[in-house]
């Protein structure tokens, strides 16, 4: 195999931000690939783009927090966006994933001792459906198996923490 790449993040915390920005170039070739097929040596060889590997993917945060009611709030906005990709080695049609966006949105508050936090958030606010895998199992079990995206995800969680218990 063949890689190369860069990886750049950036963070800022300017007043009662947060700010997040990462991104990263992927090149990576898996060399010399012999695709199923052909007589009993098999078919072809040829290189291919490695599994799971987008050529660009990037990631960002922007977070706000402030004091409210005694403690402190936050109001969160992140996201995700990966290239597209190949989910099996031979580079499928059947296995390209298209290229995906998907973001979330947070809210929270936590009590001026930090023992109580309550926490109100949507994941995947834009529905987006994707595969982060999939396998071919077609040779051994004459299927393929997927995996898809968690749909979009909300809901509200209350958490208490330095609980003593005697």
């Amino acid at each position: 195999a063949s890689i190369y790449g860069a990886e750049l993040e950036l963070q800022s915390s300017p007043g009662n931000w947060d700010l997040m920005l990462g991104l990263s170039y992927l090149d990576s070739t898996l060399e010399d690939v012999q695709e199923p097929g052909g007589d009993f040596t098999g078919g072809a060889i040829k290189d291919r783009d490695m599994v799971m590997s987008p050529t660009i993917s990037m990631n960002a945060l922007a977070r706000y927090n402030f004091e409210l009611f005694g403690g402190s709030a936050a109001v969160q906005v992140d996201g995700t966006y990966n290239d597209e990709q190949f989910l099996d080695t031979f580079n499928s049609p059947a296995f390209k994933e298209d290229a995906y966006a998907m973001a979330n949105v947070r809210a929270s508050w936590s009590s001026a001792s930090d023992q109580w936090t309550t926490t109100i958030f949507v994941e995947n606010v834009t529905d987006e459906e994707y595969r982060p895998y999939a396998f071919d199992l077609t040779g051994l079990l004459g299927m393929t198996q997927e995996v898809w995206s968690r749909p979009r995800w909300a809901g509200i969680t209350r958490t208490m923490t330095n609980m003593r218990i005697a």
